[in-house]
């Protein structure tokens, strides 16, 4: 006796509703569905760890603003015009000719040179550099180059690279303060407080003091 027809079953275009009958021809299908899944979970992972440094998911890319804000004094501006100029190259005069006192930086070499700044200035994972980069660098230097000449002026570098350290800068807070601003006004602050003479900070604490005994006493007579 031959066996029995077997009827097809309805394809179904959904995952979940796939048969995982080995007869049904969509079980194709559900092998490949797997597959893909699996393949985009394993590109998840390894993206994720890619990005990662340490115990931050994000891999140091929120620190790139305030590494800028600390980095603002006189050595920190040398260490810049030292590394920009090492990436440069002669410019042009208006007669074609090389020029040694116009130095330039292509869009290449200007990345590069960003690079560098970073790392130095901040610890950032690979996929952190990468991310910041891409979503960042071009906007910048559309800025910079708006004539499109593929290259910017070596004076046009150190504003270049602080307005790229600070394209991530924390938004205004709840209540109207900008924590990198805030940041840089306390730190200079103290700097001009460590920079005082001895006699102007003995002055400042004495009349200080005068000023807390005299709202003492005051409270008191009430």
């Amino acid at each position: 006796m031959p066996p029995a027809a077997r009827q097809d079953k309805p394809a179904y275009n959904s995952f979940v509703g796939l048969s995982a009958d080995p007869f049904d021809p969509n079980y194709a299908d559900v092998d490949k569905i797997i597959d893909t899944y699996k393949n985009e979970d394993a590109e998840k992972e390894l993206a994720k760890k890619h990005m990662a440094l340490g115990d931050d998911p994000r891999g140091g890319i929120d620190k790139i603003s305030a590494a800028s804000i600390k980095h603002s004094n006189p050595e920190d501006d040398r260490y810049l015009e030292k590394l920009f100029d090492g990436y440069s190259s002669a410019g042009k005069t208006p007669e074609g000719l090389p020029s040694s006192e116009d130095r330039v930086l292509n869009k290449w070499n200007t990345q590069l040179a960003s690079e560098d700044v970073m790392r130095q200035w901040v610890e950032l994972s690979d996929g952190a550099m990468e991310k910041f980069m891409k979503d960042n660098f071009d906007k910048v230097w559309d800025r910079y180059d708006q004539n499109k000449k593929g290259q910017i002026d070596m004076l046009d570098t150190k504003p270049f690279i602080r307005e790229l350290l600070t394209s991530l800068q924390p938004p205004m807070t709840g209540k109207g303060v900008d924590p990198v601003e805030k940041f840089n006004e306390d730190n200079l602050r103290e700097t001009k407080k460590e920079s005082q003479p001895q006699f102007i900070k003995d002055k400042e604490t004495k009349e200080f003091n005068k000023q807390v005994e005299k709202a003492v006493g005051e409270a008191n007579e009430e």
